[in-house]
């Protein structure tokens, strides 16, 4: 068992054939994942930018986009500064630097908890904040615990998200199951307009088209299927969407497990309301079927 530092942006955990590799400069993202010796995470940054992909980002105070960036709560108008167009997208954390605040090593799981804290009242989402994330090795899994802390003297509006990307030998002929209750219907800007009735389980190859879908699930379990592996993505939430993105650079698929939808802050599907001092927790995991 292992658990090192190899740079001062690079955590490493080792357990036996499972490996993984988290980045505290990019937000904490995962940028490896090796269970039991199979390939479920690397980085293709070199093909796509970590900046354009947000390759496994913790995405927070919201997923996806906001419209023009704006948004109302309370009665008054909050407006994101940001660089990526009219719309503001994927939150706050997938550029922050995260410190390592604590290892643990047992029989069965190494961890590591990282830790930032938000006091900047940046434009768009004035609040003090701070976000833990416990990332568990074990030898057929990984979880991601996310604690997020209103550290300020008021509520704030939130949805929470995780944006991981799988590599697959063969993506075209991998297979996504899930339970869903609707699908949502997105404009060309990707923004909600509607959502549609699904009739429960989706059983669909990846194939050629492509895909960037978002899907009411009926729990927190979404499967991908894979010449080289088969995984289960769940969520400890209650009411979960799965956002379905097939990236440009071959083989790589994202499978996020989001709390709301695109648009959150404005069309208040999924959105969460954090109150002064009060904590919101979340796991995530990646397990290897039959492991």
């Amino acid at each position: 068992m292992e658990l090192k530092n190899n740079n001062t942006n690079l955590i490493h955990l080792e357990l036996g054939n499972s490996k993984a590799d988290i980045s505290l400069c990019n937000g904490g993202a995962l940028t490896k994942l090796l269970l039991n010796g199979k390939e479920i995470i690397n980085d293709f940054s070199k093909e796509e930018p970590y900046l354009k992909s947000y390759a496994s980002a913790v995405l927070f105070p919201f997923v996806n986009r906001i419209f023009k960036g704006e948004y109302i709560y309370k009665k008054e108008k909050y407006t994101f500064d940001n660089s990526h167009g009219s719309e503001a997208i994927h939150g706050l954390l997938y550029n922050k630097k995260f410190t390592e605040i604590k290892r643990r090593t047992t029989a069965d799981n190494v961890s590591v908890k990282l830790l930032y804290i938000s006091k900047e009242k940046v434009i768009g989402f004035p609040y003090d904040y701070s976000v833990e994330l416990i990332y568990t090795l074990y030898k057929d899994k990984i979880t991601l615990d996310v604690y997020v802390k209103n550290e300020d003297d008021k509520s704030f509006p939130f949805t929470i998200g995780w944006h991981p990307y799988f590599y697959t030998e063969n993506r075209k002929d991998s297979l996504l199951k899930f339970d869903s209750k609707s699908i949502i219907v997105h404009n060309e800007k990707m923004i909600p307009i509607a959502m549609k009735d699904l009739d429960g389980k989706q059983n669909f190859l990846i194939g050629n088209q492509n895909r960037d879908n978002c899907y009411e699930l009926k729990n927190g379990k979404a499967s991908l299927i894979t010449s080289n592996y088969s995984i289960d993505v769940k969520s400890s939430n209650t009411n979960n969407f799965l956002q379905v993105y097939t990236s440009e650079i071959e083989n790589y698929i994202a499978i996020e497990p989001v709390t709301g939808i695109a648009n959150s802050f404005n069309n208040k599907i999924g959105l969460k309301e954090l109150s002064s001092q009060e904590t919101f927790n979340i796991k995530w995991t990646i397990q290897l079927q039959n492991g």
